[in-house]
């Protein structure tokens, strides 16, 4: 049985004090947004595409500004709407990916230009990282884990060059396969940190969800 759903559209700054850390509510996202993708960059927290508490989706991208407290709409995300996108910051350079849009999975793969508020069409992968992936960096690479394909979930290991503007498949995970591979519990918070870019340790709450599984 599933619990309910909670949609979530406000954002949170983490202060540190020598006693204690204290969230403190900051304006909210103007709309709910649910399995967006989020990241930090030049100071400033974004957030893109997902869906709406009507379950309607989009390929918006908003920008919040932790120094004036407002979010600016930025411009949209290059592809139809979609959710369960992915996203991740190489050397201070934001990539994304949109997700799926209810009938299929996106192989996109768009780099965002912070100062002239544009995407770039990168190169694609050749194969499928798929949506609801977990997503971290190393080393001057990204990688996507996991997720669910253009078929069905996977375990499969991605990793992107910048440099080169490729992609290379890597060893499997070798766990089954899964999507929400690092946020599967049916609680969950999930954060992006701000990387030490702003005055205290930023935290955007991309969406709470208090669900057991399910698109």
């Amino acid at each position: 049985m599933r619990t309910p759903l909670l949609l979530a559209n406000a954002i949170f700054l983490l202060g540190s004090t020598a006693s204690a850390q204290i969230f403190n509510q900051k304006a909210d996202l103007p709309e709910p947004r649910y399995r967006a993708f989020s990241f930090a960059a030049d100071g400033k927290l974004f957030t893109g595409c997902g869906r709406d508490d009507g379950n309607v989706m989009n390929n918006a991208l908003w920008q919040y500004d932790p120094v004036t407290d407002q979010w600016t709409q930025k411009a949209d995300y290059p592809t139809d709407p979609a959710r369960g996108g992915i996203a991740m910051v190489i050397d201070g350079v934001p990539y994304a990916r949109s997700g799926w849009n209810g009938v299929s999975t996106f192989t996109d793969w768009n780099r965002y230009d912070v100062a002239t508020d544009s995407w770039v069409l990168m190169n694609e992968p050749t194969g499928d990282p798929g949506a609801y992936a977990g997503v971290f960096t190393l080393n001057g690479k990204g990688y996507a884990a996991c997720g669910s394909g253009a078929v069905a979930e996977h375990n499969e290991l991605w990793s992107y060059d910048p440099l080169a503007d490729t992609w290379a498949q890597n060893a499997d995970f070798p766990g089954d396969p899964r999507d929400f591979p690092l946020r599967r519990y049916s609680w969950r918070l999930c954060v992006r940190r701000s990387g030490g870019l702003l005055p205290c340790s930023a935290l955007l709450l991309r969406h709470v969800q208090v669900r057991s599984r399910g698109r």
